[in-house]
């Protein structure tokens, strides 16, 4: 369970990271008196380019910052299966001009990729890691809720004895 909350815990600093690590990938130099392409010229000028079909389409709500195209791998141009995986990868595009300014071959993105498959399936064959971490994941929450149960009634029969505080802080105060 430390590994799965460890692992958990760095991946959420991902964007963060990337953002500093990779800072021409997220932003772009906003021309005066511009305005972004259309998503649908956008779109399917990425398509033909990668001969892939767009899936999905992030537009941040900052106007200097690329858009983020994640590449459906499911259906080609062709209509083709491309494999079991979906997503293919996901590219940032500069919505003003239409350029491709990274996709995932920086070594932060492996890296966080990596912590992202410890976090999900301990780095283990997804059939595998998955029912490990589900039942992990299970046990550590029975064990929360009855330790909570066990703790919870002493602790409201302390509370009750502190109901008049103000003579246990002159106590406390009367001892320093």
């Amino acid at each position: 369970m430390f590994v799965v909350c460890l692992s958990g815990t760095i991946y959420t600093f991902r964007d963060e990271v990337e953002r500093f690590s990779q800072p021409a990938k997220y932003y772009v130099h906003v021309p005066p008196d511009s305005s972004p392409m259309s998503a649908d010229a956008l779109i399917a000028k990425i398509e033909v380019k990668q001969q892939v079909r767009v899936g999905q389409l992030v537009v941040p709500s900052d106007g200097n910052r690329t858009w983020a195209m994640r590449l459906d791998a499911s259906a080609t141009q062709s209509g083709q299966q491309s494999g079991p995986q979906r997503w293919l990868k996901t590219l940032y595009v500069d919505p003003y001009i239409g350029e491709i300014r990274g996709d995932g071959g920086h070594p932060t993105d492996a890296f966080f990729m990596t912590m992202l498959r410890l976090h999900r399936f301990l780095l283990l064959p997804t059939d595998i890691g998955l029912p490990i971490v589900g039942i992990v994941t299970v046990v550590f929450g029975v064990l929360l809720l009855t330790g909570l149960v066990l703790w919870l009634p002493r602790t409201i029969k302390a509370w009750a004895q502190w109901k008049n505080w103000r003579m246990g802080l002159t106590v406390w105060l009367a001892k320093g």
